[in-house]
């Protein structure tokens, strides 16, 4: 019974860190982009290694590296990874055909392909620009910096 209680570390009862990790960073992507009443994904795949931590109160192994690719029905995919073994994150970004928009702190948002000479011309001849930090609103309604 002991099992149930160590949260994502147990693989017959927890998710690891695909539902410990990842899902707070699909879900405001999801609200941001399909708008409050969602879209859930129409395919998700995921794959992952059980390689370096392992769990000694029950023997289980906690899978470290996880790649999980969704494609939602209005046609975008949102592609998560995720490792619990090292401090650096990687970074959040949003990969477009016209752009790649780079986000933490002030997004910044990089022009892509045959796109570039509307963008400069839309942006004083510039092909990458940064968006100015706004006050903003997390899930739960807590005002801060976004």
């Amino acid at each position: 019974m002991s099992r149930l209680f160590v949260g994502g570390a147990n693989t017959r009862s927890g998710g690891g860190v695909a539902t410990d990790l990842l899902y707070h960073k699909l879900a405001p992507m999801l609200l941001a982009i399909a708008g409050p009443d969602g879209e859930y994904p129409r395919r998700i795949n995921a794959c992952g290694g059980r390689y370096v931590e392992s769990n000694s109160q029950d023997g289980g192994r906690l899978p470290i590296p996880i790649s999980q690719p969704s494609i939602s029905p209005s046609e975008y995919s949102i592609f998560l990874e995720s490792t619990i073994t090292n401090d650096t994150p990687i970074p959040d970004r949003i990969y477009g055909k016209y752009g790649t928009l780079e986000l933490g702190g002030d997004p910044t948002l990089r022009v892509n392909g045959d796109f570039a000479p509307e963008f400069k011309e839309k942006n004083d001849g510039y092909t990458e620009v940064r968006l100015a930090e706004q006050k903003g609103r997390d899930m739960e309604g807590v005002t801060s910096s976004t």
